[in-house]
C-alpha cells in the first residue's frame, strides 16, 4: 500500500469512527420532547370510574424522584397493587429543560399510559425556586393550570400550587372555596402540593414554618382527612390540629439529613439521614439505623375508613397508620 493511504488511513480512520458512532448514538441520546402526546392523567381516569364501582379503592403517593435510578422499581412494585391512580408530590425532573423531561419519560412513560398521574408542580419541575417557567411541565403533563382539583368517588383531591412557599392569597381563597365546595358536598378532602408545612428535614423556617399558618388553618377548619407534600427529602408523618401532614419526598433522589429532629412531637414518624451517614428510621417502637429504601405511601379508602402504608420498591412496610377524618 503507498505511504500516503496508509497516512490518509491512519489520519482519516478515528474521523470515520466518530463519525459513525455520532450518527448512531446521537439520535439516541438527543432529548426527544415534547412526548407524542401528553400524559394527561384526565383520559385514563374515565376508564378508572367504570371499573371502581364502590368507594373502595386505592391510590398511591410519590415525589422527588429527579430522574433519580431509584424511581422505576417504586413504579414497578406500584404496577401490582391494583391502583385507581397516583398523586405526584413534584420535582419529578432534576431540573426544567428537555432532557431531563424525556428521561422522565423513559422512567414513567409505560406506566402512565395505563395509569392515571396526577402531577404537581415542584420547583425543580419549573425551573428553580424563584422560576416559573411552566411551558415543558404543560407540555409533559398536559395540564394547563397551575392548580386544580378533581372528584372520585367519596373524594376531592385537591392540587395546590405552591412549588415556591406557602401559598398566597390568591391561592388560599381558591383552596377554600374548592374545600367548602367539597365538605358540603360529604367528600373525604385529600390536598396535595410540593411544599410541606412541617418537617423534621433540612430545609429552612423560610421554606417549611413548622407552625400553623393561614393553609394549615384551612385544612383544620374544613377537615382535611390528609395534606401531601415533598421538597424536603425525607419521609414525615405528623398530626396537627386534626390533621395528618405527610411528607412524601424519597421517590429516587437523595435523603436529606434530619437537622430539625428536634421540632417533632409525640407520635411522628420520619425516615431521614442520620448525621455521619446512614438513614434512621423513628417511629413507635423507636429508631434505628438502615440503608437507604425509596418509599411509596399507599393509601387505601373503605368508604370513610382511610388506612396508609409506606413501603419500599420490594414492598416492605416501614409506617402503617390510619388516617381518621377529623370533626368539622
Amino acid at each position: 500500500m503507498p505511504n500516503r493511504w496508509v497516512f490518509y488511513l491512519t489520519i482519516r480512520t478515528p474521523i470515520l469512527l466518530a463519525a459513525l458512532i455520532a450518527a448512531l448514538v446521537l439520535p439516541a441520546l438527543a432529548p426527544a420532547f415534547p412526548p407524542e402526546k401528553p400524559y394527561d392523567p384526565r383520559p385514563l381516569m374515565a376508564e378508572v370510574e367504570k371499573k371502581v364501582t364502590t368507594d373502595t379503592y386505592t391510590f398511591v403517593v410519590m415525589g422527588d424522584s429527579k430522574n433519580g435510578g431509584g424511581f422505576p422499581p417504586l413504579l414497578k412494585h406500584a404496577e401490582t397493587l391494583n391502583l385507581a391512580f397516583v398523586l405526584l408530590t413534584g420535582d419529578m425532573v432534576v431540573s426544567a429543560t428537555p432532557r431531563p423531561y424525556d428521561l422522565l419519560e423513559q422512567q414513567i412513560g409505560s406506566f402512565a399510559r395505563k395509569v392515571p398521574c396526577w402531577p404537581c408542580p415542584g420547583n425543580h419541575d419549573i425551573g428553580g425556586l424563584q422560576a416559573r417557567q411552566w411551558p415543558l411541565y404543560v407540555k409533559f403533563w398536559g395540564i394547563d393550570t397551575r392548580h386544580y382539583s378533581f372528584d372520585f368517588r367519596n373524594a376531592r383531591f385537591i392540587c395546590v400550587d405552591a412549588p415556591v412557599s406557602q401559598p398566597g392569597a390568591a391561592e388560599l381563597a381558591w383552596l377554600e372555596q374548592k374545600l367548602a365546595e367539597g365538605q358540603k358536598a360529604g367528600k373525604l378532602l385529600f390536598v396535595w402540593q410540593h411544599m410541606p408545612c412541617y418537617t423534621v428535614g433540612s430545609k429552612p423556617k423560610a421554606e417549611v414554618p413548622n407552625h400553623p399558618t393561614a393553609f394549615t388553618r384551612l385544612c383544620t377548619k374544613y377537615g382535611v382527612v390528609a395534606d401531601f407534600s415533598a421538597h424536603d427529602h425525607s419521609y414525615y408523618r405528623t398530626f396537627r390540629n386534626g390533621v395528618t401532614y405527610i411528607i412524601q419526598a424519597l421517590g429516587g433522589a437523595g435523603i436529606y439529613e434530619g437537622k430539625r429532629r428536634g421540632e417533632a412531637i409525640e407520635g411522628d414518624t420520619y425516615v431521614v439521614g442520620a448525621e455521619g451517614g446512614g438513614v434512621l428510621v423513628h417511629n413507635a417502637a423507636g429508631e434505628k439505623t438502615v440503608k437507604l429504601e425509596y418509599l411509596m405511601t399507599v393509601i387505601q379508602v373503605e368508604g370513610k375508613k382511610v388506612t396508609g402504608k409506606t413501603m419500599t420498591a420490594a414492598g416492605e412496610v416501614v409506617d402503617e397508620f390510619t388516617l381518621a377524618p377529623p370533626p368539622n
